[in-house]
This record gives C-alpha cells, sequence and structure tokens, in this order.
C-alpha cells in the first residue's frame, strides 16, 4: 500500500497536467459512453427487468404524457398530437415509438392488422391512450393524472437516492483515510519489529 501510495503521490507531483488530462478524458468518454447507451435506449432494453427504465426516462414519459394531454385538449387529432409531444423528447425510443403509433393511429380501421404497434411506451401510457377505443381521443384528465404519478416516481427515486448519497460519501472517505492511515503506519510497525526483533 505505501509503495502505491508513493507512485501516486510522485506521479500528482511531477505529471499533473498528464494525469489531469487523463482524467479529463476518462470523463468523457464515459460521459459519451452512457450518453450513448442511455440515448439508444439499451440500458432499458438490458437492465430493463431490473430498473423498469432510468429516472430520465420516466422524466421523459411524463413530459410527453403531459404534452400529449395538452395538444389533445387543443383539438389536435391523436396522430398529429403523438407527433408533436415525441419532436420534444430528447428519448430516441421514446420518439421512435410514439411515431409508429402516430403512423398506426393515421390508417383506416380496415387497415390496422393487430394491436398497435406499442414497444417503447409504458403499459400504464398506451392503456391510457387505448381507453377510449378505436378512432377516439384518449382522456385527458386520466392523461394528466398518468404524467402526475410519473413524475411522483421520479421525485421517490430522487428522494432515495439524495438519502443514500450521504453514508455512501461518508464510506468513501472513511476508506480512503484508512487507506492513507494503513500505508503510513504499517512500515512503522515493520520497522520496530525489525529493530526489536
Amino acid at each position: 500500500m505505501t509503495v502505491q501510495l508513493l507512485k501516486l503521490s510522485r506521479l500528482m507531483r511531477f505529471h499533473a497536467g498528464g494525469l489531469l488530462l487523463s482524467a479529463l478524458a476518462i470523463l468523457a468518454l464515459a460521459t459519451f459512453a452512457l450518453r450513448l447507451i442511455t440515448g439508444r435506449g439499451l440500458l432499458g432494453h438490458w437492465l430493463g427487468f431490473l430498473t423498469a427504465g432510468s429516472s430520465r426516462d420516466v422524466t421523459s414519459v411524463a413530459l410527453f404524457t403531459r404534452r400529449l394531454a395538452d395538444l389533445l385538449d387543443a383539438d389536435l387529432t391523436l396522430p398529429s398530437a403523438l407527433r408533436l409531444a415525441s419532436a420534444g423528447s430528447r428519448r430516441g425510443t421514446l420518439r421512435r415509438a410514439a411515431q409508429r403509433l402516430a403512423t398506426y393511429e393515421e390508417r383506416p380501421p380496415t387497415e390496422h392488422s393487430g394491436s398497435p404497434p406499442t414497444r417503447g411506451l409504458p403499459a400504464t401510457l398506451t392503456a391510457a391512450i387505448a381507453a377510449g377505443g378505436p378512432q377516439q381521443k384518449p382522456n385527458t384528465i386520466l392523461l394528466r393524472e398518468l404524467a402526475e404519478m410519473y413524475a411522483q416516481w421520479v421525485q421517490q427515486r430522487f428522494d432515495r437516492s439524495a438519502g443514500l448519497a450521504g453514508p455512501l460519501l461518508i464510506w468513501a472517505t472513511g476508506l480512503v483515510v484508512g487507506f492513507v492511515v494503513l500505508a503510513l503506519f504499517v512500515p512503522l510497525v515493520d520497522l520496530i519489529n525489525g529493530l526489536t526483533g
């Protein structure tokens, strides 16, 4: 531990610029990779059974649902409202799913084959959209309540995360301080044992 601490100290002392540039490059690559993965909805496909979507996904759905209700209240047709509401979404999966559903709803009922394409949309939202029946506008009150439910879900997740942040930071600080103390203390104990033994 002491040797590793001395190497880190030497690196910080003589190569601070390179260390800083390396840390910034790693941070930029990690941010890019995370945006790429979440933007394409890969985490939802891979870990959806564990996470039920990230908080950013749920926030996007809440905003989309609220916009959809506002546009339907403005007397737009369902396909037009779906297209306009999805245009403001930053989540590619949600945008593509809403566009597919809008295209399906634009066709006459005689051309509908099977159930509507709802992959990429939460089941509760698709149920609220389909609640009015075929060729009917969804109930905007129900959509607003659903958007409020999604917003409360995100707030609960944030409250839980904020509650965990403090203890996790204390543990991380304790581990760093413990590592430094042991790295300084172990050589002294070895030296004293070598002199007395």
